[in-house]
């Protein structure tokens, strides 16, 4: 198994990922002694130290409304059943061509900032709407999702970065 990423890494990330979420609602981490919690009844005896996190989950398409709320609420012009047919950068400033799916009708918007997020179009979207001459790729990420027996009492979710089911828990489960 690859070396794991050290406790005080992983500690910094979690403090950052609660300083920068703005986290008002959901319990803060807090680390894990597997040697004596319930939690860690599961775990390979080698693994001694653990933290739990709170995190959610949201609709993706109630997600982009909100986004797109919380943006107009501060001054962004929402524009749907558009479509953005050039985009270029110039001294630093982003040129966008819109096209209103309904009318035809043609603008173009100035921006600091652009954000691409097409999903999986966002490859063909650059290629075919930007003028940039980029050698980096677009690397899909797609989500797993394993379904198991239940091993666990508690509604816990226990991932691991690295590694095999087998790795990490006892040969029992």
């Amino acid at each position: 198994m690859k070396r794991r990423r050290p406790t005080w890494l992983i500690r910094l990330g979690l403090f950052l990922y609660e300083r920068l979420g703005g986290r008002n609602i959901l319990p803060p981490t807090r680390a894990i002694d597997l040697r004596h919690g319930p939690e860690g009844a599961p775990v390979k005896d080698r693994f001694t130290k653990a933290y739990e996190y709170s995190d959610c989950w949201v609709e993706d398409s109630r997600l982009v409304v909100l986004n797109a709320r919380d943006a107009a609420a501060r001054g962004a012009r929402i524009t749907t059943r558009t479509k953005v047919t050039m985009a270029q950068v110039v001294d630093g400033i982003w040129y966008v061509t819109l096209q209103d799916q309904n009318s035809g009708t043609r603008r173009i918007v100035r921006a600091r900032f652009l954000v691409k997020a097409g999903g999986t179009w966002v490859k063909n979207i650059i290629r075919n709407t930007t003028d940039l001459n980029t050698k980096e790729g677009v690397r899909l990420v797609r989500g797993s999702h394993i379904i198991t027996p239940q091993t666990l009492r508690s509604l816990q979710i226990l991932f691991f970065p690295r590694g095999r089911w087998s790795d990490h828990f006892h040969n029992s489960l």
